[in-house]
């Protein structure tokens, strides 16, 4: 009993140690395990075959026809302008 008696406030400690303990360790999260997830629709538009180019076919462009010029009256040209008058 004088043990007991002598060791009394470290018995009165060992519930909060023990409650420090478990906390310790309900904190501590457990590793996380990362596994890479890939998008599968980009490796399979990456395996598809392109489609096959299609050259155009050339267009052959037509020659437009020579104007039609159509002989209207010439009009007539205009009066000469006046002569300028000479300084003296």
């Amino acid at each position: 009993m004088y043990v007991l008696f002598r060791a009394r406030q470290l018995l009165g400690s060992v519930p909060a140690l023990i409650a420090l303990v478990l906390i310790a360790l309900g904190i501590q999260s457990q590793t996380l395990k990362v596994e890479p997830v890939y998008d599968e629709s980009a490796v399979e538009l990456a395996l598809v075959e392109p489609e096959p180019e299609v050259v155009p076919e050339p267009v052959v462009e037509q020659e437009p026809p020579p104007p039609v010029i159509e002989e209207e009256e010439a009009e007539p040209a205009p009066p000469p302008p006046p002569p300028k008058p000479l300084p003296k």
